[in-house]
């Protein structure tokens, strides 16, 4: 399975690239009107911005965010917390390391026939233990690195990094 961010911004990694290489071109050998050329790359780099969550969308009139929404595919850099899936399957954590944003939550899923836990070693976090279709959810409000473990198998290791924004 995809990572949903990989996939989410997958255009910019490709596109944003592009429109400026073809920017840059057409400034440097005339095929392209100039004001074209700086356009392309100023919409790139704004794009690049936006989804990177440098604007505030909160602060523009609401008749301004559909035009918006329109052009760039999103709401804005206001991101809105998030639930991320964590599966148990054959006694191993999938997807094992994982990057959140603060502010979101973590579901961890027993698909095993095992029981496990998703303990944090610095006790942060800690599910009783979970039987087959068990869940158990963590909100994480700190940045940081979280390592965890299972405590029946302690071979099975994790990681969620927790980033501001």
């Amino acid at each position: 399975m995809l990572n949903e961010g990989l996939v989410k911004y997958t255009h910019l990694l490709l596109v944003v690239p592009l429109i400026l290489y073809v920017g840059y071109q057409g400034m440097n050998n005339k095929k392209i009107p100039m004001n074209v050329s700086v356009l392309m790359m100023a919409v790139s780099v704004i794009a690049m911005f936006y989804h990177m969550g440098c604007f505030r969308m909160d602060i523009l009139p609401p008749e301004r965010k559909p035009y918006l929404k329109k052009l760039f595919g999103s709401e804005g850099f206001k991101s809105e917390s998030k639930t991320h899936i964590v599966e148990i399957v054959n006694h191993e954590y999938r997807p094992q390391h994982m990057h959140v944003r603060k502010g979101d939550t973590v579901r961890w899923i027993n698909r095993d026939t095992s029981m496990h836990t998703a303990s944090s070693y610095t006790r942060v976090f800690d599910s009783e233990e979970m039987e087959m279709e068990d869940r158990y959810e963590f909100t994480f409000e700190k940045s940081g690195i979280y390592n965890y473990y299972c405590r029946p198998h302690p071979y099975m290791k994790g990681t969620i990094s927790v980033i501001d924004h």
